[in-house]
């Protein structure tokens, strides 16, 4: 057992030849989650529905291979690792594992740190986790290093802070060394850097084979765990013995684990003093696998570390305490100064208060030194409420807590208390209230913002956090993704650069093709049901051939193919492309606006004596009678704009907004065909939307970045009541969420969509699914948002708790 527990201590190291293992091939090369009944990725062991922890179920769902293209392989390696759900402005952090071990481990910190809103990978390590090694690649240390790289240069492409526990953090000091460029910082968790197996290369290759045997088996797994971990269940010890040996379950998990052990492994101790970034030393003082004397010897080797000592905890503090270590690697990644000479320090808990032991951390001298005093956080006393129902609802007394706590420790420290209410209490992200705005920065530093005294109770309001818990499948469509309509939870509308409009009724599921355009499809809109029924469903498309089309088609449930439409009635009056539509509220008539600068209003009814019947009988096609098509004539026209009506918005029956490229926001009389308001920005516009509070609220996007908001309703309002700049490129669309009148979405040629909330100026997610410019956006489903872009993709962001 001694043996066997330095084997999963220490590496062991590198792989090669692998035996031909017939008649056992795993499907889903790529891809994500969903590939059988439990939402789990085709390509994981079927033992994985075995697990219990919830934290790695989540995280197994999330498990992704993309293809990584090296010069040691014929072809690319599927490899896996989990991405993050949004891609922020600021540089990514990146989380290896331990000596064979997976992207699982971070299964309990992983989400803490994307709730901070980081951008945070997970990845697995060449050779290790669940990659696709059926033609084995070599997996010595150069491999590894090589694989790491290509990984970072093909998918993440930024400086990054790579974390590595144990011996991760020796790969993470072999590859900072040898790609510096790819590296900003170092996170070392009881690092594994001096110890190497090189005499493993002398053993016969049986012998390595009985020893990857006895690596993978359940009592060897069962004894590392009581080793790294102080007081857990024995249901819970078997249960995350069953997520660390899930990964040896491959089938080319014991070939590479041999080559590996034959090959010398990792030896970075002639690298050390060559490490350039800033290094985070985290250590654990009761640590039975590496002894804290060796980060001590790292630190003092090493150009640039601090250290933190955490005590109470094993090898492994990001399974064990996994609040702390987020916080202690959020708060790095994002710090900017310099390494500063200090004494090594400890990471300590408040015995006063359990609920905010995980995350108050007050620095300590070894030697008992000043250095406490000075960085030790103030206490400041508040009381935590919401509005949530049960099991949301915290205890309503007042706690001491540091006034250093930023959004994310808040949010950890009201997870403890609900949990410490329920055991089987998730996870869940927050968002915070004081005084009407969110907390967007650390308590203390809000209070002196606002000028409020520390002195009293501080009452903080808990909400959830308003961002995409999933990715889903994107659709592929055959050109630009030009507009998008997600106001009817039954399906999506899209329409394309291809000349055609979608009906998608799932994420990649295209039920109907609106069939009739000669050009570009440049906006769409549904038009209000009257009926109950999903039956004779009516949409409006515009196009670049100067017409508008209205069709009609029944919301079928399953379709083996998509169902070609055509539309039942065409309105022609432009002389020039149609840029957007929109109907009214009654679906009884629907506006355009135009290149021709003009806006025209049209009758949707499929009667015929609204307008003149292009084929008075039904034409057969494949057998089938079609209906026949009508064409539609103005009944009014809205002039007034002196260049491209951009947008077009018909939020009550009487009045109708207009954006334009003439630098104009129009509010225009319907019966009157007069416009009541003109505002002026000095730039074009190119998307408008009505919303907020009682539906007054304009918001507006154009040729720069800043996504503005005008209140009409108040004196002044050539000045925009809000200013959110955090896009890089023109704005291309913008959708007020119909259920809230504080938040709104907002997508970019920047390649990004951003949500909003009016009490804060930081936008509250970041999604970066697509890899162009973004075209359109909307809501879905209300937790939902829709995309469209120049990569041809219909991407859908989901789980969104908008209130």
């Amino acid at each position: 057992m001694a043996v066997a527990a330095a084997l999963l201590g220490f590496p062991l190291h590198q792989c090669g030849q692998r035996k031909r293992l017939l008649g056992y091939r795993i499907s889903g090369a790529g891809g994500g989650a969903g590939a059988d009944g439990g939402g789990f990725p085709s390509f994981l062991p079927k033992e994985v529905h075995k697990i219990k922890d919830p934290c790695a179920r989540t995280l197994a769902q999330r498990i992704q291979r993309l293809p990584v293209q090296v010069g040691f392989s014929e072809s690319c390696i599927m490899s896996s690792c989990v991405t993050p759900k949004v891609r922020v402005d600021a540089n990514p952090v990146v989380l290896l594992h331990c000596f064979d071990s997976s992207c699982l481990e971070w299964r309990s910190a992983y989400p803490l740190l994307e709730n901070d809103g980081l951008e945070a990978w997970a990845i697995d390590i060449l050779g290790w986790g669940f990659s696709d090694l059926e033609k084995l690649p070599p997996c010595n240390v150069a491999s590894k290093r090589y694989h790491l790289y290509q990984l970072w240069k093909s998918h993440i492409k930024r400086p990054m802070t790579l974390v590595g526990p144990s011996l991760g953090a020796a790969v993470a000091i072999d590859f900072a060394v040898n790609f510096p460029e790819a590296v900003d910082k170092l996170v070392l968790i009881n690092p594994n850097v001096y110890m190497s197996r090189t005499g493993f290369t002398r053993i016969p290759r049986l012998m390595a084979y009985a020893m990857a045997s006895l690596l993978k088996s359940i009592p060897v797994r069962w004894y590392a765990k009581v080793l790294t971990f102080d007081g857990i269940s024995l249901s819970r010890i078997l249960d995350w013995t069953n997520v660390g040996r899930l990964h040896c379950l491959l089938p080319w998990w014991e070939d590479a684990t041999v080559n590996f052990m034959l090959s010398g492994g990792y030896n970075v101790s002639g690298q050390i003093k060559k490490v350039k970034p800033k290094v985070l030393l985290i250590c654990s003082e009761d640590d039975k696998i590496v002894n804290i004397k060796f980060a001590e010897r790292l630190k003092n080797e090493l150009p640039n570390a601090t250290m933190r000592v955490l005590p109470d905890c094993g090898h492994m503090p990001h399974i064990e305490k996994p609040n702390v270590i987020a916080k202690l690697i959020a708060d790095f990644a994002r710090s900017t100064s310099t390494c500063e000479e200090r004494p090594v320090s400890y990471f300590v808990n408040d015995v006063a208060s359990p609920a905010v032991s995980s995350y108050k951390q007050h620095q300590m001298d070894i030697d008992g030194g000043v250095g406490a005093a000075e960085e030790s956080s103030r206490q400041v006393q508040v009381r935590f409420v919401t509005k949530l129902k049960p099991p949301y609802k915290a205890p309503p007394t007042s706690i001491a807590i540091p006034s250093n706590l930023t959004r994310f420790g808040l949010s950890v420290l009201v997870n403890n208390l609900l949990e410490a209410a329920n055991e089987d209490w998730i996870s869940e992200p927050f968002d915070f209230l004081m005084d009407g705005e969110l907390v967007r920065m650390s308590l203390e530093e809000f209070l002196l913002a606002k000028g409020i005294s520390a002195e009293k109770v501080l009452e903080i309001e808990y909400i959830k956090a308003v961002a995409p818990r999933r990715e889903e499948d994107p659709s592929l469509h055959d050109d630009w993704v030009s507009a998008v309509d997600g106001s009817n939870d039954r399906y999506i509308l899209t329409g394309c650069y291809d000349g055609f409009g979608r009906i998608w009724g799932a994420p990649g599921v295209c039920t109907h093709v609106l069939d009739g355009h000669s050009g570009p499809v440049t906006s769409v809109c549904n038009l209000k049901s009257k009926a109950e029924s999903v039956i004779d469903q009516i949409v409006a498309t515009a196009s670049k051939d100067r017409t508008v089309r209205l069709w009609k088609f029944g919301a079928e449930k399953s379709l083996n193919q998509p169902k070609k439409v055509r539309a039942f009635k065409i309105l022609r009056g432009h002389n020039a492309a149609v840029q957007s539509i929109a109907a009214d509220p009654m679906g009884d008539m629907v506006c355009s606006g135009s290149w021709d600068c003009t806006i025209n209003l049209w009758n949707t009814s499929a009667s015929d004596s609204e307008g003149n019947i292009v084929s008075v009988k039904k034409r057969k096609k494949d057998g089938e009678d079609e209906e026949p098509q009508l064409e539609g004539e103005a009944l009014s026209t809205l002039v007034g704009h002196t260049q491209c009506v951009s947008s077009v918005v018909w939020p009550q029956h009487e009045i109708i907004y207009s954006s334009s490229w003439d630098h104009s926001i129009r509010r225009w009389n319907v019966e009157t065909g007069k416009d009541t308001l003109s505002m002026f920005c000095g730039k074009v516009i190119n998307c408008l939307d009505i919303g907020g509070e009682n539906s007054s609220l304009i918001a507006a996007g154009g040729s720069d970045p800043i996504l503005r908001i005008w209140d009409p309703r108040k004196p002044g309002t050539l000045s925009p009541i809000f200013q959110f700049s955090s896009h890089n490129s023109w704005i291309s669309s913008c959708k007020w969420h119909s259920k809230s009148w504080l938040h709104l979405a907002s997508a970019s040629y920047d390649g990004k969509v951003m949500l909003w909330d009016l009490r804060t100026a930081w936008p509250l997610a970041v999604i970066d699914s697509h890899k162009d410019k973004v075209m359109c956006a909307d809501w879905w489903k209300n937790d939902s948002v829709v995309s469209g872009g120049v990569d041809s993709k219909l991407c859908i962001s989901s789980g969104i708790p908008v209130q």
